[in-house]
């Protein structure tokens, strides 16, 4: 997978003096020594190409009957599902997203009933997301209800551990930058804090007479406090 790194810093940078230990001031008597640090704070953005694809499809069927509108959803289903798994999807892959019958009052004063039984499909196969959107319509499913690209979590998690070392590094830079002009310099860390800056799932673009269906880039995004003692 090849991705590539967009860092943002975002503006936290400041000389403070606190009395007494880390952890809060405490009231400073004659012999206390005061900690002076620097805080600073640092952000990455690592973009990267999805490696799984989640697609919804559904199955919608009325009748007269709600029995009648189980009995059409369940062999329209079992025609989708096997049509997927035939076309390289695991069982295990194919999970049911939503399933209802609801009565409809029809305008000429008939009852009739509207069954959905909805799927979400996901694969790792992300480029050719487009022929499975063509098997499921032409094996049940009457309604696509969306595609969207994502990062597995052993691929997310990769990326956030990588979006760390970026974060922390520039906020280190930016320590020491400060530290020069003020005439100090970075003796020891005391204190780091971390945050999931959040993690942007691609959604699908792209049509064409066969299902074109075009992944675009996921973000996976980290932020860094550091408090830094100086000398």
């Amino acid at each position: 997978m090849t991705h590539r790194r967009i860092i943002a810093v975002f503006g936290l940078a400041l000389l403070v003096v606190t009395a007494g230990c880390l952890g809060g001031a405490q009231a400073a008597g004659a012999d206390d020594s005061t900690t002076r640090t620097i805080d600073v704070s640092g952000s990455s953005t690592i973009y990267a190409s999805p490696d799984e694809a989640v697609l919804v499809v559904a199955i919608e069927k009325k009748a007269f009957s709600a029995g009648d509108v189980r009995d059409q959803l369940a062999a329209a289903a079992d025609d989708l599902t096997g049509s997927l798994e035939a076309a390289g999807v695991p069982e295990g892959n194919v999970v049911t997203a939503r399933y209802d019958v609801n009565v409809v009052r029809e305008e000429n004063g008939d009852t009739t009933y509207l069954g959905v039984h909805a799927f979400r499909v996901v694969t790792d196969d992300v480029e050719n997301v487009g022929d499975l959107v063509d098997v499921a319509l032409a094996n049940g499913a009457n309604r696509v209800n969306g595609v969207q690209f994502r990062l597995s979590p052993d691929a997310r998690q990769g990326l956030y551990h990588s979006a760390l070392r970026e974060a922390l590094t520039e906020a280190r830079a930016n320590a020491d930058t400060l530290a020069d002009e003020a005439g100090l310099s970075i003796a020891t860390v005391e204190h780091v804090s971390a945050s999931n800056g959040g993690y942007v799932y691609a959604e699908a673009g792209g049509a064409a007479a066969r299902t074109d269906v075009r992944p675009s880039q996921v973000a996976v995004t980290a932020h860094v406090s550091v408090s830094y003692s100086v000398e």
